[in-house]
């Protein structure tokens, strides 16, 4: 993992007069466009073309201590046990859930969008449900009071559960079954192939 953190610098270094993609990985499926073309017989294609701006070498004593921390071993194992989603990250995906990235949209709809989620991430939907009732004079349902209760139950049992130890040692379990999987698969080719016979 650590080699790979540290080819996206290098292959954004990269120039046609100074190629440094000794750290991509190989073979016909790799993201990096030099390896690919070495792994096929052909000759790569422009860097213009394929980095468009290279990073300057001037700057990478100031990048450097970055990749340097994002390829340490403690960063790296809190990502191989899936452990890399933090608040942040989930309170953007719940505005981007309501407003997408992908579409333009107006500052009075992406103010919405963060404001409700927002409300959802600190209070729960049930308190969200409310307000929008308040503001909008309207009067909800008992069934949609019943499913934002739910719904808020649901998210603290899972966040209380994801959060004991019994839940951990299931994940650890589940890991260990998944990699003796695997080692067999290795040993012995695999099991079941679509299509195979």
């Amino acid at each position: 993992m650590k080699t790979a953190v540290y080819a996206t610098l290098f292959h954004c270094m990269s120039t046609d007069q100074k190629p440094q993609h000794k750290k991509c990985p190989s073979g016909i499926d790799s993201w990096c466009f030099y390896q690919s073309s070495l792994t096929r017989g052909k000759k790569p294609g422009c860097h213009k073309d394929w980095v468009k701006t290279p990073i300057n070498e001037e700057y990478l004593p100031k990048i450097l201590p970055i990749y340097q921390r994002l390829a340490s071993s403690e960063l790296l194992s809190r990502c191989v046990r899936d452990l890399t989603q933090n608040f942040k990250e989930a309170l953007h995906s719940m505005i981007w859930n309501r407003c997408s990235k992908e579409n333009s949209a107006s500052s009075s709809r992406v103010l919405i969008a963060v404001s409700s989620a927002i409300s959802e991430f600190n209070d729960g939907i049930l308190k969200v449900l409310k307000i929008f009732q308040d503001v909008n004079c309207l009067a909800t349902s008992l069934s949609s009071e019943h499913l934002a209760f739910f719904t808020d139950y649901r998210r603290a049992y899972f966040r209380k559960k994801i959060k004991s130890s019994n839940f951990k040692v299931v994940q650890q379990k589940i890991k260990l079954v998944k990699l003796r999987r695997l080692k067999i698969e290795k040993k012995l080719g695999p099991m079941y192939e679509y299509g195979d016979f």
